[in-house]
């Protein structure tokens, strides 16, 4: 038995034990007290308690080490055995043992045991947060797109294929604790490198795609020699340490060692991904990202060097690891070239174990590989982090019974028996999934998670058999070369993996674009294509835009406000009721969207001073009315105009167990409040409720949601004349209980969508038919991009098209809920949602005379994409959205502890505006030969009069002029052409153009009729840069008189900028007088 460890050898990891502890201990301390009390940041503290807590491990070792060997010398064990029993044991198990290894003693075999797993545990633990957290980094940093993720991946893999066989090689001929160090070193060192990469892409959004393409480098080099250090570890030291173990250590001590170290590597699938996933959350959605790659770092340059020490003490401790066990083989590996490349191949291709190897690599042929796809495909799916992490924790209980289900197996039945077992029960637990994604869409994230999780169970059970089977089957000076193929293999099969997630995720193209930007790039829509056309696409002839108008002009000088509503009457918005974090509120609010300001009425004080309340802002014009009484100030309440009259309803009034159920009257006119009696069955306490006027029937709609105390789906009748209220007798399937939902309606149908049941948000839509009173659930069309389940957002109708606009939920991207700030259209006719792509950049020239994108929604085409041009709100929920005309005007809100008061335009069918490409350049002096006999060749009868022209010009300048002028014409020979069909103004006003490239003014061609016929003419001529001139001219000149003969010359024309320019005035001005 060798000696007592010496007294450096049990104290080394006090001082790191000691730091350990105060990190964990400050990280505790920040973490309960109050931002003001804790000298660091409270984003660090979680971090600080993770790190500390989780590496006095190594301390804890040490002391059970030290107790155990103060059990040792009290009891006086056993001697060693002697070899014989070791080699006998595994030999019944049917492996082969060195005659060099000896038995060891007990106490020693268990000792170096812990170590072994101590040091594996280290390394598992790595391994398994950096898988988790890169997918999850890089989707904070590429936003919305699972790309970056799936290529870093598969050029990973890819390369790992043919390096692997070589690694494998060097782990036969290399000493074993060199290539653990020098594994170890690299791999850790290659991890803190990427998270270093990571955190400069955060901070550097122009070079993110070269430091993408280090963190890939770093990447190759973590796994090849992660699988190099797995190799020697698990293929190696582990047959080891099983033979030299004495006969009373285990009665099976290989299924002992290899069963712990796979509940090893189980316990950190459960532990790592939590924790990581609770240290993201906490961070904050500002903070995440550079918090989750600092931890990794610091995890990998903290663990590496007690992994280091540990495995040195397993390989002091175990004599046959310092023993040549490969007898007559090479001090050196021989040189990696294509030969020894294959040569490797036919190594594998030979052994018998290949078959086995190969079908085990084959059940990764799924995209259920809990690795780093599967998570970012769940997290793009909107499948929040904690539940992926949950989820992949539950599978890890499945594979820990799964690994206490294996030694017992090996009891009843043959190792064999058991490995074809456990894969046949495995994909028995996996064929759920490929129904529910047939039949079963809408579910099938849920069936795939919990498939996923009763499937590792037996996943493990395999993978235990495999890697004993590969154990015991393979000799000594094969080992790593053989497991190296087969890891190889297994690269193979999960670059399949990556091919059917991309098929089945359709993962969006990455932007570089900066995470925190209003809204990212995603699919591209066509309404006509079934909206699945990648945005990359690059045969877009046309752009649809919307625009966010400048709003830095409107003085926010009303409170900041949350659940409040926003009522249209004229062109005032009037704003009642809200919270702002601390109070309701019961002022009135009144913006004038001609003046973009403000101005606010309150109850008359019954005393003297300043009713309101101390921390309400300075409001620039506030008045007070006198003789009426102000409704309670309240927050989730509905107000909605019938008739010239207000209707407030409901509410949260912030005192009582249940919400209000009075009525108040606002008369508009005289702004006068008043409560109105009313007679039925009304319907009683309601908040984060929904009430539409239908003009058909003179009535208000009320879909109740809560009433403080539950959730409801209700439905009530106001008559606006008589003030009755009546239940209407439904048909069909009614929406499911909610509160927080939205509704809008068209013509005589109601539009209901999401909420808040209680238990999940909703992203469901339903109508009701107020003719027939029938409720029907919208079959939205497949492919089309359905909107993430929210409560809280606006959802109004413009011109026959419904906008939804933020909301709070869960995405792809973060957890806990956030708050959104995108845009979707719905459209009722194909029943399709669109979202809208968000972007600052416009185009600024066409060719031939196109549109520009100055469009709308109602302009779309086929290829046509849709998008907003301008920066937009911030992300936020319990938000107004008004309609004003074709415009948004997008109120307050709040979005975690902020709430705003700031105001929003979007201008939902902007003016075209006429481009202009760039012109030829021609010199200056080519204007003087403008009808000019001098050097002319040919001459041009207008009107009766001869114009003066020159064919070398006029053939560069028009293919019309070109084609005049070439062989076969009758134009080539003559000295004089008449042109019957144009004024003489204009023909003189389209040659100046072509001999300087300029719309030259004159008199005569100034006119709106004239500019006109030169716009036709421009087009006869194949002029197109003199078309978007008399374009840019005509914009401005087309009013409700000339509309309809502008237009029919631009489609004479095939002037497609003047066309969507006339178009957009009779749209908005047909609309603008109905408004009016």
């Amino acid at each position: 038995m060798p000696p007592p460890p010496r007294l450096p050898r049990v104290l080394w990891t006090i001082p790191l034990g000691a730091i350990c502890t105060a990190l964990a201990i400050s990280g505790a301390y920040c973490s309960l007290k109050d931002d003001g009390a804790c000298p660091l940041p409270k984003a660090a503290s979680m971090p600080m308690l993770f790190v500390g807590g989780t590496l006095l491990c190594p301390i804890l070792v040490c002391v059970v080490m030290a107790y155990c060997q103060r059990v040792h010398r009290r009891s006086q064990m056993h001697p060693v055995s002697d070899l014989d029993a070791s080699v006998s044991l595994l030999k019944n198990e049917g492996g082969a043992t060195s005659p060099s290894e000896e038995a060891m003693d007990t106490f020693v075999y268990m000792r170096a045991c812990v170590f072994l797993c101590s040091s594996h545990f280290l390394s598992a633990w790595s391994d398994r947060m950096w898988q988790f957290a890169l997918p999850l980094l890089l989707l904070d940093i590429f936003v919305d797109t699972l790309f970056p993720s799936a290529l870093f991946l598969f050029v990973v893999y890819f390369v790992c294929i043919f390096v692997g066989p070589f690694a494998g090689r060097w782990v036969d001929h290399t000493d074993r604790l060199v290539l653990v160090r020098t594994a170890i070193l690299i791999e850790n060192l290659s991890v803190v490198t990427c998270a270093l990469l990571l955190l400069a892409m955060l901070m550097h959004v122009h070079h993110r795609a070269l430091l993408f393409s280090g963190v890939v480098l770093c990447g190759i080099f973590a796994q090849v020699f992660c699988d190099a250090r797995a190799l020697a570890i698990e293929r190696d030291w582990v047959i080891v340490l099983a033979a030299t173990a004495a006969p009373c250590a285990h009665d099976n001590p290989l299924t002992h060692l290899n069963t712990s170290l796979r509940r090893i590597d189980l316990t950190c699938n459960i532990l790592a991904p939590v924790l990581f996933g609770l240290i993201l959350d906490y961070a904050g959605s500002d903070h995440r990202a550079a918090i989750g790659a600092a931890v990794v770092g610091l995890w990998n340059v903290l663990a590496a060097p007690i992994e280091l020490c540990m495995l040195r003490d397993v390989y002091s401790l175990v004599p046959a690891l310092r023993a040549k066990h490969h007898l007559g083989m090479a001090k050196t590996p021989p040189p990696a070239t294509c030969a020894s490349y294959v040569s490797l191949w036919r190594t594998y291709l030979a052994h018998p174990t290949w078959l086995l190897s190969v079908s085990f690599c084959g059940l990764f042929m799924t995209i259920l590989d809990d690795g780093a796809l599967i998570i970012a495909y769940l997290k793009w799916r909107g499948v929040a982090q904690s539940i992926v992490g949950t989820s992949l924790a539950a599978g890890s209980v499945s594979g820990l019974l799964g690994t206490l289900l294996f030694p017992r197996l090996l009891h009843c039945f043959s190792l064999e028996l058991v490995a074809v077992g456990s894969v046949w029960l495995f994909w028995l637990s996996l064929l759920p999934i490929g129904v529910a994604f047939i039949w079963f869409p809408t579910h099938s994230d849920v069936v795939m998670l919990v498939s996923l999780s009763v499937s590792r169970m037996w996943l493990w059970s395999t993978d235990l058999a495999d890697t004993q089977i590969m154990q015991l089957r393979v000799q000594d000076d094969v080992q790593g070369s053989i497991n190296a193929m087969q890891t190889a293999v297994s690269k193979v099969s999960f670059m399949g993996i990556l091919s059917l997630s991309l098929i089945f995720s359709q993962p969006r193209c990455p932007s570089l674009r900066h995470r925190d930007h209003c809204m990212v790039p995603s699919i591209a829509q066509d309404t006509n294509l079934h909206m699945n056309l990648m945005l990359l696409r690059g045969n877009r002839e046309q752009g649809v835009s919307m625009r966010w108008e400048d709003t830095k002009r409107i003085f926010p000088s009303i409170p900041t406000l949350k659940n409040h509503t926003a009522t249209l009457v004229g062109r005032r918005i009037y704003v009642f009721g809200g919270y702002d974090g601390r109070r309701n509120h019961n002022d009135l609010h009144i913006f004038d969207c001609n003046t973009l300001s403000w101005e606010t009425y309150s109850e008359a004080p019954h005393g003297s001073g300043d009713p309101r309340h101390p921390d309400t802002p300075p409001v620039r014009r506030h008045r007070y009315l006198h003789d009426t009484t102000f409704p309670a100030g309240r927050n989730g309440h509905t107000a909605t105009l019938a008739k010239g009259r207000i209707y407030i309803l409901g509410g949260w009034l912030g005192n009582g167990p249940l919400a209000a159920d009075d009525l108040h009257i606002l008369d508009v006119d005289a702004l006068r409040w008043e409560q109105p009696e009313t007679t039925g069955s009304s319907p009683g306490p309601c908040n984060m409720h929904t009430a539409d006027y239908v003009a058909h029937i003179g009535g208000i709609v009320v879909f109740r949601g809560g009433d403080g105390k539950e959730y409801l789906n209700d439905l009530h009748l106001l008559d606006v004349d008589t003030h009755h209220w009546t239940t209407p007798t439904t048909t069909g399937t009614p929406p499911m209980r909610r509160a927080n939902h939205s509704s809008a309606v068209l013509h005589t149908h109601l539009y209901l969508f999401g909420g808040w049941n209680g238990t999940n948000r909703l992203n469901d839509l339903h109508i009701l038919d107020t003719t027939t009173w029938q409720w029907s659930a919208v079959d939205v069309l497949r492919g089309s991009p359905m909107p993430f389940p929210r409560a809280g957002m606006s959802f109004v109708c413009v011109r026959n098209r419904f906008f939804l606009f933020g909301g709070y939920g869960l995405s792809a991207n973060t957890y806990p809920a956030k708050c959104f700030n995108d845009l979707y259209i719905f459209d009722p006719a194909i029943q399709s949602w669109i979202e809208v792509d968000a972007t600052t950049w416009r185009r600024a020239s066409v060719e031939g005379g196109g549109d520009d994108g100055g469009g709308n929604p109602n302009d779309m085409h086929d290829n046509d994409v849709l998008a907003i041009v301008g920066a937009g709100p911030s992300r936020r929920a319990g938000h107004t959205c008004t309609v004003v005309h074709r415009k948004l005007f997008i109120f307050g809100g709040s979005y975690d502890n902020e709430y705003l008061n700031d105001m929003h335009i979007l201008d939902t069918d902007p003016p075209p505006e006429a481009a202009v490409t760039v012109p030829c350049t021609f010199q200056a002096s080519l204007a003087q030969y403008v009808n000019s006999p001098e050097h002319s060749d040919i001459s041009f009868v207008v009107d009766g009069r001869i114009f003066y022209g020159h064919k070398l010009i006029l053939s560069l300048r028009s293919d019309r002029f070109r084609a005049m002028f070439s062989a076969g014409f009758r134009e080539a020979s003559a000295a004089q052409i008449e042109i019957p069909d144009l004024p003489y103004a204009v023909f003189d006003a389209l040659m100046a153009y072509v001999y300087s490239g300029q719309l030259v003014r004159r008199a005569t061609s100034s006119s709106p009729a004239a500019l006109l016929e030169l716009l036709v003419a421009a087009d006869q001529y194949m002029l197109d840069h003199l078309k978007q001139l008399c374009e840019l001219e005509l914009q401005h000149a087309v009013d409700a008189d000339n509309v309809h003969e502008l237009f029919d010359g631009a489609e004479k024309a095939n002037a497609g900028q003047l066309r969507a320019i006339c178009e957009h005035f009779l749209r908005n001005h047909d609309a603008a007088a109905e408004f009016a």
